[in-house]
């Protein structure tokens, strides 16, 4: 079969292997779509501190099963993978929060993911596609499944004002779902002019000029309820403390280069009692994403606007496809 290697920072390679044979209560899936994700570039970059060279990358993947020793799926199944594979016997994983669990194993950052043709995967990280929802929505079940997790962390309330920092595909899907929350005004932020006009397609209030001065008068000077950070950029960061309202909550979503460090005024949380939380995996909310996408709720066509081969993967991951939302690679 044809996959592609991440064998170090920038170095990719397309080779012709073998799989292993099916182990008990694993099924081998044909790879009919694979997103790529930020963590992915982040990967290419060296900037993923869970990474493990070599591998096959990619962790957002659907396809169908054509092989299986499991008792809970069969040939002809069409399926969406959980990446992330914990013991359930930790400490963490019996509190309910495997996605700490010490023996944390992920798909596509330490074994082998799905830019390839054919991946095998426990039975236990498989969850039916419905019959509504595509391969290519159903590859995205996992990043809109930590976006959940993300929104059940901050405690998401109806009518409240969020500010969004940063319109890629985690930042428009926020947006949607915040939106259909009745959240008012609802401002993103964001420098690429083709993502910035899709943001306002969707219906947000799109930042111009100062941020501090635009959020201010949008809130009648008191500051936003809630920020979600998804560029990663440690000045945005840290201007969201002066932007936050009392008692205000900001989530940190981006994959953070593990170097960097962020300056925060201590006054401000204190004083303000603002929350500042990060999010990490997503542990127990496929099902309730998969649900969620099958619902039609958010758009999907608009955000998934690049169907990509193996052979444009590496392409993806330096940027190099124009007016990108989300590059999905499709077996064909």
């Amino acid at each position: 079969m044809k996959a592609l290697f991440l064998n170090g920072i920038k170095n990719v390679s397309i080779e012709n292997v073998g799989l292993e044979e099916l182990k008990p209560d694993e099924v081998k899936i044909k790879v009919e779509a694979c997103g790529v994700c930020g963590s992915d570039i982040h990967s290419y970059y060296g900037k993923n501190p869970l990474i493990s060279y070599p591998v096959v990358p990619g962790h957002e993947f659907s396809g169908i099963i054509v092989e299986s020793k499991s008792k809970s799926f069969k040939r002809n199944d069409r399926v969406v993978v959980d990446p992330n594979i914990t013991c359930n016997k930790c400490k963490y994983c019996i509190s309910g929060k495997r996605n700490f669990c010490k023996d944390f194993v992920s798909i596509g950052n330490n074994v082998y993911g799905g830019f390839s043709e054919y991946v095998n995967v426990p039975d236990s990280q498989l969850y039916k596609i419905p019959d509504n929802v595509s391969f290519i929505e159903a590859s995205v079940t996992e990043p809109i499944a930590c976006i959940i997790h993300g929104l059940d962390i901050i405690h998401a309330k109806v009518g409240e004002s969020a500010l969004i920092l940063g319109a890629g595909f985690i930042g428009l899907t926020f947006l949607q779902i915040l939106k259909n929350m009745g959240y008012s005004p609802l401002m993103v932020s964001e420098l690429n002019e083709y993502r910035l006009n899709t943001a306002k397609k969707l219906g947000a209030d799109v930042v111009s000029g100062n941020l501090y001065d635009y959020v201010m008068k949008k809130t009648n000077n008191n500051g936003v309820d809630l920020i979600v950070e998804t560029t990663g950029n440690m000045k945005l960061f840290e201007e969201s403390l002066d932007i936050i309202g009392n008692t205000g909550r900001i989530l940190a979503f981006a994959v953070y280069d593990p170097d960097a460090y962020a300056k925060i005024k201590p006054s401000l949380i204190f004083r303000k009692e603002i929350t500042v939380t990060g999010e990490f995996t997503n542990p127990y909310t496929m099902e309730r994403s998969l649900n969620l996408i099958s619902s039609k709720a958010i758009n999907l066509n608009i955000l998934l606007n690049k169907q990509i081969n193996i052979n444009d993967v590496e392409n993806a991951f330096k940027g190099d496809i124009p007016d990108t939302i989300k590059a999905v690679m499709v077996n064909k």
